[in-house]
């Protein structure tokens, strides 16, 4: 399977991710991880440089502080992993026995969005 671009994921389709697995725009780290989420995508080596390439970039496009950007994402993941465990587990492809970090949160969710694209998900994601 050839992955997509990140061009080719839209805004909408990791909103549309991140909502299924029990977060909103309610939440603070919402609009923050639908960013870092286009930035990985379009730069995978972002994920290996977080506090000092990610974290500023999504900072300076969300508008919020710095050390708001990972709290914020951080929080919203914790409620994902209340909520919705099991999916968020059957989307990344593995069984986990913690909640993931920011990082690990962000690699799984990409990696989903980069091999299949939102039109071939099944019912219960959409």
């Amino acid at each position: 399977m050839v992955p997509l671009s990140g061009s080719d994921v839209s805004a909408q389709d990791i909103e549309q991710l991140l909502r299924t697995l029990g977060a909103s725009p309610v939440y603070a780290g919402f609009t923050p991880a639908v960013t870092a989420l286009q930035y990985v995508l379009a730069d995978q080596q972002l994920l290996t440089s977080l506090t000092t390439r990610l974290y500023p970039k999504v900072a300076e496009s969300c508008g919020i502080a710095l050390p708001c950007v990972e709290r914020n994402i951080r929080t919203m993941i914790a409620v994902i992993w209340e909520k919705n465990q099991f999916l968020f587990q059957i989307v990344v492809g593995y069984r986990m026995t913690a909640r993931p970090s920011v990082g690990d949160f962000l690699a799984s969710l990409s990696t989903f969005l980069m091999y299949h694209p939102a039109k071939d998900w099944p019912d219960y994601l959409r």
